[in-house]
């Protein structure tokens, strides 16, 4: 990748704002928007970020000055960047075609970056409410669905978590599930990092809840749609589209590279190397 255009000093910054002649308020709340469609997204096309900011407050701003705003922040420090695949190959760039791109798509591994743009190509935007897209500008953020309410409970009343471990671990999981390759393996490990210990009916359980809140959250790479909701949407079955339980299960105990200190995930409890993975190569 290109090596991105280093920030701007605090003057210019405070110059080129001054340019741009928005209210501070004007410019508080896009740059709200800019990190909400980071997180919600993960990547998103400017006249999209455009449009959805347009339709929820008509009149604030001209195209032209939204770009010129994209311009500047491009020249700031975020969890995201303003990029293109043209910059990265140092062509000329039509700004208005660069995308909001959330950091870690770019900075770990940019097939992370390629393998989004492909699993979003040709999916229907969805967009929240405007009260509760700016609800992601905060990157902790997540929506209290009924599934996600039943997966607290069951980490509160089955497996005792409270305060700041059973936030910190709803957060964790959400965060894993909002990979379209999530691999419920990564969520045991997560389990086990809080040294909890799952009989069989209790893994059994975990399971259906975490099937049940993975079908039903929003996801980057259904462009904001659930699994359930795209899978309706284009009638198609997806990478991204709803599985069971039965599904998650039989794939995963498939897999030969899952870690042998993993809990089983057939639902045992017992360690992989113990349970499944006994006769694996």
């Amino acid at each position: 990748m290109k090596d991105y255009p280093k920030p701007y000093a605090e003057r210019t910054l405070k110059s080129k704002y001054k340019l741009l002649g928005l209210p501070e308020e004007t410019i508080s709340l896009l740059h709200r928007y800019f990190d909400a469609f980071s997180n919600f997204y993960h990547l998103l096309p400017l006249r999209d970020a455009y449009k959805i900011i347009s339709e929820q407050n008509p009149n604030l701003l001209s195209f032209e000055d939204f770009i010129f705003f994209s311009e500047i922040v491009r020249r700031e420090q975020h969890n995201y960047f303003i990029d293109s695949e043209a910059d990265w190959e140092g062509k000329e760039v039509d700004p208005q075609r660069r995308y909001i791109i959330i950091e870690y798509l770019l900075v770990v591994d940019i097939n992370d970056y390629y393998n989004l743009k492909h699993i979003q190509k040709g999916k229907p935007l969805y967009i929240p409410p405007k009260d509760e897209l700016l609800k992601y500008d905060d990157e902790y953020y997540y929506e209290k669905t009924p599934q996600a309410l039943a997966m607290q409970d069951f980490l509160k009343k089955r497996c005792h978590l409270t305060g700041c471990d059973l936030e910190d671990i709803m957060i964790d999981i959400r965060s894993e599930l909002l990979f379209f390759d999530s691999d419920i393996c990564h969520i045991f490990d997560i389990i086990e990092r809080y040294g909890i210990v799952f009989t069989k009916s209790m893994a059994e359980e975990f399971v259906e809840k975490y099937y049940l809140w993975n079908n039903n959250i929003r996801m980057p790479a259904n462009r904001g749609y659930t699994p359930v909701e795209i899978r309706k949407k284009i009638n198609v079955r997806s990478e991204t589209a709803s599985f069971s339980p039965f599904e998650y299960l039989t794939k995963q105990a498939k897999n030969k590279d899952i870690p042998k200190n993993a809990l089983c995930p057939c639902g045992s409890g017992k360690k992989y190397k113990r349970c499944c993975g006994k006769n694996a190569n």
